[in-house]
């Protein structure tokens, strides 16, 4: 049996499937990951966030000062800026 927190519920997918459809992002996993993490409200904000970083130039990456991170970039860093250490190094190494 999968433990709890694998467990994901249709209403899960939908919301994973719309957020990586606004979001350009082929990461769903991580995707998911959010929305378990923060919940549908938080991750409401933090889109709405990313939305207003990427409409005001964007968000540069760490690796590369010309280039811009994606939306769903954005959308992830913002995530990870919001994450508990331990959450980070679990989805983002």
């Amino acid at each position: 049996m999968l433990p709890q927190q694998d467990v994901v519920t249709l209403d899960e997918k939908v919301t994973v499937k719309r957020l990586a459809a606004v979001l350009h992002e082929p990461d769903k996993a991580a995707l998911a990951w959010a929305l378990r993490r923060f919940g549908e409200d938080c991750c409401v904000l933090l889109l709405a966030d990313a939305l207003t970083l990427a409409h005001e130039g964007g968000m540069r990456r760490k690796d590369d000062r010309r280039r811009k991170r994606s939306l769903g970039g954005i959308f992830l860093e913002l995530c990870k800026q919001q994450a508990r250490a331990e959450d980070r190094r679990q989805i983002f190494g």
